[in-house]
């Protein structure tokens, strides 16, 4: 059993580790992001949330990696990501941002339209063989509750996507499926994460292809996180000296 360590010293050692890390992150990192500025963000994260310093290493440093590798900024100060503990294993959690931003970088997408729906606003929708969204907001500042959530998707290819979700199928998912819904992204930016949400599941109906692209694979990892599968991110190689007591 390892021996407890102090939370200061835990967080020493993570930094000095993420220091360490700098040139990999940055020969990781796509052009105009820079990992001195990554570390800054993840060091404000880690002050954040402390219960990152209970996660291992290896699963923190990869989630952080694989955010950098896809292009998101993690925290929330984009919006784009989030690196969260689940238990002792960090994974990554896609924004409604960083998905939005993948999706035109697919080079699949031509426009993207994903909107909240309140309880003042018209809209109606219909599927079958002439389906149609009709969504007028109010206008003002008092529109009550969020009630549902759209996503409007135009392909290169001249082809149209679209799925709506209300505001039961975003609860229901967020209670069943996201192990950060307390205290995580769906309590501080729930706006957000139903856009998210309602968004990445029409970009599922995408062309098989999509599955070879960044968006595909940060897909799969946000699903993976919200139904609590390892997304299996870890930084391989010695990063922290006493790994397992650093989580302990």
């Amino acid at each position: 059993m390892g021996k407890l360590i102090p939370m200061k010293q835990k967080n020493a050692t993570m930094m000095s580790a993420l220091e360490r890390l700098q040139p990999q992150l940055q020969r990781a990192l796509p052009k105009g992001m820079e990992a001195e500025r990554l570390n800054r963000i993840v060091a404000t994260e880690v002050r954040k949330n402390p219960k990152l310093l209970d996660c291992t290493p290896a699963s923190f440093f990869g989630a952080v990696m694989t955010s950098a590798q896809l292009g998101l900024e993690p925290g929330s100060h984009l919006g784009q990501s989030w690196v969260l503990p689940y238990g002792k294993t960090a994974q990554l959690i896609l924004g409604y941002r960083g998905l939005l931003s993948l999706a035109y970088r697919s080079g699949m997408v031509k426009a993207v339209s994903a909107e909240l729906v309140f309880e003042a606003d018209v809209f109606t929708f219909e599927k079958g063989s002439t389906p149609k969204i009709h969504h007028v907001p109010e206008r003002g500042n008092v529109r009550g509750e969020i009630v549902a959530a759209y996503a409007i998707i135009q392909l290169v290819t001249g082809g149209q996507l679209w799925d709506v979700m209300e505001r039961w199928e975003l609860d229901e998912h967020r209670s069943r499926y996201s192990k950060a819904s307390k205290g995580g992204p769906w309590d501080t930016h729930y706006g957000e994460m139903a856009r998210k949400t309602v968004l990445r599941r029409a970009l599922k109906l995408a062309p098989a292809s999509v599955e070879q692209t960044d968006m595909g694979r940060a897909i799969v990892l946000d699903e993976k996180a919200d139904a609590g599968v390892p997304q299996e991110l870890e930084v391989e190689g010695e990063l922290v000296e006493g790994d397992d007591d650093s989580a302990s």
